[in-house]
């Protein structure tokens, strides 16, 4: 990780996830899991995220070192179909008996509720917001359906592609598209918070609530903050100009004219040139997560 050019290591540095390709808890995967868990822990430091399916039980969530910040999301959409669209996935009390372990644990575990299936979820909501309330959920996490055409086929063969392709402006093709659901993720997050649930419109808000930092995702200024109680714009780090120029020179070999720092955003002039344009889009990341600003470049002369 720390050869990526993305990579800014520490606790105020890039998020990490585990779970977007395979299970982290799969029982192949598990050792190999709490090896990377440990290494990021002992030299890094940066927040972890991991989502998972599998059953966790409670020798298994004292395993998962605490060293540095941990935020586990629990895959979990449905308990009536679950046999019919996981028939190979563990069951949904099995997942919500690993919540309930990781919070005896004294971790924040999240119910993620990705994706969110129309013509489902709402005879569903409710129920499993409350189970998941029962099992020591903190918060849940919402997120879209995004569906192919074999996707779609296959949720036909249970009954579910009705209220899908109602939401569809056309029908999918080979590659996904996202699934408009923006009344579902509101009344999902309205109903969580009656329940006392925290909820959250991106795993990332999630992962900074769980380490207590400002989202790395800038989520406050990109249309996905949920006011929740982590008050990410009052631990924005202070950023002094001549830094932002001394980082981009030593990191990035780049001559910056000036840095106006913002409450929210920094501006960069910078002189043309072929060398600036071909590292302007890794600087541009690194110093949004470094700084949790939004950075913006201006060319001069």
């Amino acid at each position: 990780m720390a050869a990526n050019p993305y990579f800014v290591p520490g606790r105020m540095g890039t998020f990490l996830a585990m779970g977007a390709v395979c299970d982290p808890f799969h029982p192949s995967l598990i050792g190999r899991t709490l090896e990377i868990m440990r290494s990021v822990a002992s030299h890094l430091g940066n927040p972890l995220q991991f989502s998972t399916k599998m059953p966790i039980d409670a020798s298994l969530a004292r395993e998962i070192p605490r060293r540095s910040p941990i935020s586990p999301l629990v895959t979990l959409v449905t308990l009536e179909k679950a046999e019919e669209l996981e028939p190979n996935a563990p069951s949904p009390w099995e997942r919500l008996e690993a919540m309930r372990e990781l919070r005896k644990a004294g971790l924040k575990p999240m119910l993620f509720l990705r994706p969110i299936i129309p013509g489902l979820i709402e005879r569903e909501l409710e129920e499993l917001l409350s189970e998941a309330k029962s099992a020591g959920a903190v918060g849940v996490v919402v997120g879209s359906l995004r569906v192919s055409r074999r996707i779609l086929a296959r949720l036909a063969r249970v009954g579910l592609d009705g209220p899908i392709r109602e939401r569809l402006k056309a029908p999918p093709g080979e590659g996904l598209v996202a699934v408009p659901c923006p009344d579902l993720k509101g009344e999902a997050l309205r109903l969580a918070s009656e329940k006392g649930l925290l909820g959250f419109k991106s795993a990332c808000c999630a992962n900074a609530f769980c380490a207590q930092v400002p989202c790395a995702g800038l989520c406050w200024l990109r249309g996905f903050c949920t006011s929740c109680p982590n008050h990410c714009l009052e631990k924005l780090p202070e950023v002094a100009e001549e830094d932002i120029i001394q980082a981009l020179k030593v990191a990035f070999g780049m001559k910056a004219l000036s840095a106006h720092v913002g409450e929210f955003k920094i501006e960069i002039a910078l002189r043309r040139g072929a060398r600036a344009r071909k590292v302007l889009k890794v600087a541009k990341k690194v110093l949004e997560v470094a700084t949790r600003r939004a950075i913006v470049f201006k060319w001069a002369g």
